[in-house]
């Protein structure tokens, strides 16, 4: 080997280190390809328990039937005879719950009593008549209670809103009341595909099997403020669910039933409330994409520098075997070998030959990166 040679070569300390670098941004890139895989992945909409509100209306006449509506809103603020209600939700049931039902009975009635169970997701915080305060009574369920109806008896309940209203001499009166949604009741708002139960009402049609009106009956036994009272559901007809409509960027992916319109969080019902739907969030889906195309581009640089350090570490052991060699036979006549096809080759000059190697890998990385990004989309 000449003196210029030497002097081109590096010595094996030095490509040791440039090995042990590569080696050390190999890990790093495969760490954030796990990184960025996990991210892409992430679906929290997956991984939250989907809140199920249910309700029940009891009223104290028999034969009342009642038409309603259950409207959501971001805020509402009630003083006596008057109440202000924020904009509408836009994506999910979370703030404020207003239920308006229009009940009709015999002409000659004149009080109508009414009790609202709720289990433990419909359950409202300061729960307010709309058109007066103080006449809604929040009380606790009691221990025992009889019914006709298998849904009456398996409800859970964990609140009862209970109160007295007018009935006019058509027999008509209206139960307008609102309260907070708990904030236990929460919904992602970054997930892929959200799960949205709204609210429903029971009990269901199939769960009066007796011919005639769909009512059931129930004895509330020792139940504060609604105790001693032979209860019965009215016959439901027509309602509306309403939440909002739909933001940009995200649409209704599956409802039940459908909704009025593919931009609008609105149900008509005929029967018991029962609405749910499945929001799909594009802009979300997007973001997950975008890791998936950085996962790629992490993943080729990562291959690439590990190909690189398994040529650094094998030039450097050739190296250092070459150089014990070269010690331990000075002085004695060294017979021809076969030269190696990259022995005539400086290493500074077969490094600079990877390069190619190197940048394909790479290009190749992030071109699938992106055709894994736009297939996505």
């Amino acid at each position: 080997m000449s003196v210029t040679d030497q002097a081109r070569e590096p010595s094996s300390g030095g490509r040791l280190a440039v090995t042990l670098v590569c080696l050390a941004l190999a890990l790093a890139a495969g760490g954030l390809t796990g990184l960025f895989v996990h991210r892409s992945e992430d679906a929290p909409s997956a991984n939250f328990t989907v809140p199920s509100p249910e309700m029940i209306l009891l009223t104290n006449q028999p034969g009342a039937s009642v038409t309603y509506s259950i409207l959501y809103y971001q805020s509402s603020v009630t003083v006596p005879g008057e109440t202000q209600f924020g904009p509408a939700d836009s994506v999910a049931p979370l703030d404020t719950r207003r239920m308006i039902f229009q009940i009709h009975m015999r002409p000659y009635v004149r009080r109508l009593r009414f009790a609202i169970l709720l289990n433990h997701d419909a359950a409202m915080t300061e729960p307010t008549a709309i058109k007066g305060v103080g006449y809604i009574d929040n009380t606790v369920p009691g221990g025992v209670e009889q019914s006709s109806c298998a849904d009456l008896l398996s409800f859970s309940t964990a609140q009862v809103l209970s109160g007295i209203v007018t009935v006019d001499s058509t027999g008509d009166t209206t139960i307008d009341l609102v309260g907070g949604v708990p904030g236990y009741v929460r919904y992602p708002s970054n997930g892929d595909r959200t799960p949205v139960n709204v609210i429903q009402m029971l009990p269901s049609a199939s769960d009066v099997a007796a011919p005639g009106p769909k009512t059931c009956t129930v004895n509330l036994i020792n139940w504060e403020q609604v105790g001693g009272i032979y209860w019965q559901t009215p016959t439901i007809g027509s309602g509306q669910v309403s939440i909002g409509s739909v933001p940009a960027g995200q649409y209704i992916e599956s409802s039940n039933p459908p909704p009025i319109d593919a931009q609008s969080l609105s149900w008509k019902l005929d029967g018991p409330a029962d609405v749910s739907y499945t929001l799909f969030n594009s802009n979300s889906q997007s973001s997950h994409a975008q890791w998936l195309f950085w996962a790629g581009i992490a993943a080729a640089l990562g291959a690439t520098l590990l190909v690189e350090f398994v040529k650094g570490i094998t030039e450097t052991v050739w190296l250092i075997r070459h150089r014990d060699d070269k010690r331990a036979t000075a002085g004695q006549p060294v017979p021809q070998a076969v030269p190696s096809p990259q022995d005539g080759i400086p290493i500074a000059e077969r490094r600079n030959q990877r390069w190619p190697a190197f940048v394909t890998g790479l290009v190749s990385g992030i071109l699938l990166g992106r055709r894994g990004w736009h297939r996505s989309n």
